[in-house]
């Protein structure tokens, strides 16, 4: 856990004013070697090929996303002998992934509208907007959550467990019972709890795999944490969201299922910027 929370410190959280002179010279100290090889392969690149790439930030901060969110830390499980992909939740989705995904997706719809609605939503990104245009934009962030989630719901979820391995494929019982109890069993909850107590009969009942609690939080924590600097309101969502995106990542025995539940809120809260504020 402290491991990460230093990586995220140094590699994702923009606003450091809190860490005082000494501790934005040790992050840029940090950062200093990963910027200097992305942009030298960069160079490379378009001078061994010939392609010339946008000059925008964003495809520059694009190579470096991808460097320190899936390379080093799949390197990092890699040396540990964790690497492999089911180890790490490269798996299939299992029976009730796009089951959850629909609903999920109908739940976020009025905290995204909320959310849309705080005038410093549309000053954060419109600006990236109109400087990088549509295209670049949606790639961008398009690759910027394809790392953040296979680190936060990937990788994460996989080192905050005391095996350092993704747990073994959450049990999906049949759909049965009557009313709210079906619908919840095709939700893949009210699993049955055997003789558990306490807060593992809950878990249990959620379908939560033993011993993943812990990480599902730490995992929001982080989440949560580079959020930092945005507007409040999405700050204020983004620890619960995180929590709900690492629960579904075990519950459907996939990081894929959160990333694109990421991905559908993330795109409807970008059409409902524009709907709202217009593009200029």
């Amino acid at each position: 856990m402290l491991f990460f929370a230093a990586y995220c410190v140094c590699f994702f959280i923009t606003p450091r004013q809190w860490l005082g002179e000494t501790g934005r010279s040790v992050v840029r100290g940090v950062k200093q070697p990963v910027d200097t090889f992305v942009r030298g392969s960069l160079t490379t690149f378009t001078e061994v090929t010939g392609i010339q790439l946008p000059s925008h930030t964003f495809v520059r901060h694009g190579v470096y996303l991808f460097l320190v969110s899936v390379v080093i830390p799949w390197t990092l499980m890699a040396v540990l002998r964790r690497g492999r992909p089911v180890e790490i939740g490269f798996r299939r989705p299992n029976v009730i992934a796009l089951r959850v995904l629909v609903c999920s997706f109908a739940v976020a719809l009025p905290f995204l509208w909320w959310m849309v609605g705080s005038a410093g939503f549309a000053s954060g990104y419109k600006p990236h907007l109109r400087s990088a245009g549509a295209v670049l934009f949606l790639v961008y962030y398009a690759v910027n959550m394809t790392g953040e989630h296979f680190l936060f719901h990937g990788i994460m979820l996989a080192a905050f467990r005391r095996q350092l391995r993704w747990p073994e494929p959450a049990v999906v019982e049949p759909v049965g019972g009557l009313g709210l109890r079906r619908a919840a069993t095709w939700l893949g909850l009210a699993q049955t709890g055997g003789d558990a107590r306490g807060h593992r009969r809950i878990t249990r009942w959620l379908g939560l795999p033993t011993g993943c609690v812990p990480a599902v939080l730490w995992s929001a924590v982080l989440f949560c944490a580079i959020h930092a600097g945005k507007d409040q309101r999405e700050l204020l969502l983004s620890f619960p969201g995180g929590a709900v995106l690492a629960y579904l990542a075990y519950r459907t025995n996939s990081w894929l299922t959160p990333y694109v539940l990421h991905l559908a809120t993330a795109g409807t809260a970008c059409a409902m910027m524009l709907w709202r504020f217009g593009a200029d």
